[in-house]
């Protein structure tokens, strides 16, 4: 063989080697880019099928529960155009938009597209990785319409001739304190039922408890519900006649002495929200009651914001859609500034949930009316003062319970 002929098939094999090894760096090089690629691609369908499906559970529409999946796969880098979504019956059929209702399994499809490095020089210019996640929505109803949280103390209170009639779930009062359950004399209580840390309540001989309390304690309903996050500076509002409107945002005092005030939207309030007469109606809005570093948390056992009424007429109605649908006031769970209803004609639908503090109702003029699920540190009804709690589902905070579904 001649020189030149073996400089060929050497160039021969040179250049079949060099594909060789372009093949094997390529398969190596974008090999492991394309499983991390998958891996990236699994995990944001898993967690846009949880986000759509949270977001489902709580009654919102087909595009808002998209919407929120779609920003949980852009924080992971990829393309808000890869995601495709499907809610599902409880057959695998499609539910018609543009609601929610009926849907038991979100479903996430994502594929993405990636150009390789190396195996472009074989043809092979981008690689798609594809993956589905499938989430089940679920809900569970409040465990207890009137939720008392301390596993110690006297937390409940009647004072003399009070009436409290709570419908649609138990009341549950975790204290094993003796006189978790006080009922000064002629005071009234009616439940579906009543559980106590333990029995060891305080109950006058005239008082009525109807039915006999039980043995039972309850978590924390909402303890997974995240804080309200609202910028901007903390301007003091007071209104003593007229017609006005506050506008959401951060506030440390709105004081109402006269006049009709509206609110809708979030409202952070560090220091106190006062009633004293005129007319508070808060239709579609929540009201949270923070510190004054907010957003910093509050320090464990702090005082922040309160509601105090002592006149008036106030009607508080949570938002019906969105992340706090239900929630009608929501306090820092390090809050313990107690807030109290006095003399006020008082309408609450929604959640009333301040877990770190105590509520108090005096009114003997008329019924005091919440159409909640009341979650607090202690509840306290003044003599002659009549309160109503009756929970409905739909009208308030509702936790969901989501997970990975095959």
């Amino acid at each position: 063989m001649s020189g030149r002929g073996a400089r060929g098939q050497a160039l021969i094999m040179v250049a079949l080697l060099s594909a060789i090894l372009v093949g094997i760096v390529g398969l190596s090089i974008d090999g492991g880019e394309a499983a991390g690629e998958q891996a990236l691609v699994q995990a944001s369908a898993d967690g846009a099928a949880l986000a759509g499906a949270y977001d489902a559970g709580a009654g919102t529409t087909q595009a808002t529960a998209t919407t929120l999946a779609s920003l949980t796969v852009q924080s992971n880098g990829v393309a808000a155009g890869s995601l495709t979504m499907s809610y599902l019956n409880s057959s695998g059929g499609t539910v018609a938009g543009p609601g929610t209702a009926g849907v038991a399994i979100v479903q996430a499809t994502v594929a993405q597209t990636r150009r390789t490095f190396f195996l472009s020089a074989l043809g092979l210019p981008t690689f798609t990785a594809t993956a589905t996640g499938r989430a089940s929505v679920g809900s569970a109803t409040a465990p207890c319409a009137v939720c008392v949280l301390p596993g110690s103390g006297v937390t409940y209170h009647q004072k003399q001739n009070s009436v409290v009639t709570i419908t649609g779930a138990p009341l549950v009062i975790n204290s094993t304190s003796a006189g978790n359950l006080t009922m000064d004399k002629k005071a009234k209580l009616t439940a579906p039922s009543i559980l106590l840390g333990s029995l060891s309540q305080s109950v006058s001989p005239t008082a009525s408890v109807s039915p006999s309390p039980v043995v039972g304690t309850v978590a924390d309903p909402l303890a997974s519900v995240a804080y309200p996050v609202v910028s901007g500076a903390q301007p003091n509002f007071s209104n003593g006649s007229g017609t006005a409107s506050v506008t959401p945002g951060i506030y440390q005092n709105i004081t109402i002495t006269g006049g009709t005030v509206t609110m809708s939207g979030v409202y952070v309030v560090t220091g106190q929200l006062n009633v004293s007469a005129g007319t508070l109606n808060a239709t579609g809005a929540l009201i949270y009651l923070a510190c004054s570093a907010y957003p910093t948390v509050c320090p464990a056992s702090t005082p922040g914001g309160v509601i105090t009424t002592t006149g008036g007429s106030v009607s508080l109605a949570a938002q019906t859609t969105g992340a706090y649908a239900g929630l009608a006031v929501f306090a820092d769970r390090n809050n313990n500034g107690a807030s109290s209803f006095s003399s006020t004609v008082l309408q609450v639908t929604g959640t009333y949930y301040s877990a770190g503090a105590g509520v108090s109702f005096n009114n003997n003029s008329s019924t005091q009316k919440l159409a909640s699920e009341v979650v607090v540190a202690s509840f306290v009804v003044s003599p002659s003062t009549t309160v109503s709690v009756a929970y409905s589902a739909s009208q308030n905070a509702t936790v969901q319970r989501v997970a990975l579904a095959p």
